[in-house]
């Protein structure tokens, strides 16, 4: 069903903005986390100002966010993204979570997604 194996690897101190996966790839995006724990944030997207920032993959102005969602990923961990999940929240894992750097070490990650025909 996937065609494209992304494989990104993030140093202690790195990470990627809330965003929304591009609207070209299909609905159903599979992440695999690998080395270092790291925290997914999760937010909703509320308007159009909000769905801009995701596309442009642009970090949160302020990180007050009542209806945000946190994960923590072991390594090994598998996620999963679709329906509203892949269209109307946002997902990243930023560099510093309440100050904190949120990987530790290095972080693998491989995201499994499939093109539009």
């Amino acid at each position: 069903m996937f065609d494209q194996a992304i494989i990104n690897l993030y140093d202690s101190g790195e990470g990627i903005g809330d965003h929304i996966d591009l609207l070209r790839f299909a609905d159903g995006i599979v992440g695999f986390n690998f080395g270092s724990p790291a925290t997914m944030r999760l937010r909703p997207v509320v308007d159009a100002s909000d769905r801009e920032r995701a596309v442009r993959y642009a970090e949160e102005l302020h990180n007050d966010c009542a209806n945000q969602v946190i994960v923590k990923l072991q390594p090994g961990d598998v996620y999963a993204l679709s329906g509203d999940a892949r269209f109307h929240w946002t997902h990243g894992f930023p560099a510093f979570i309440d100050g904190a750097t949120n990987v530790s070490g290095r972080r693998i990650s491989v995201t499994l997604r499939k093109l539009h025909d």
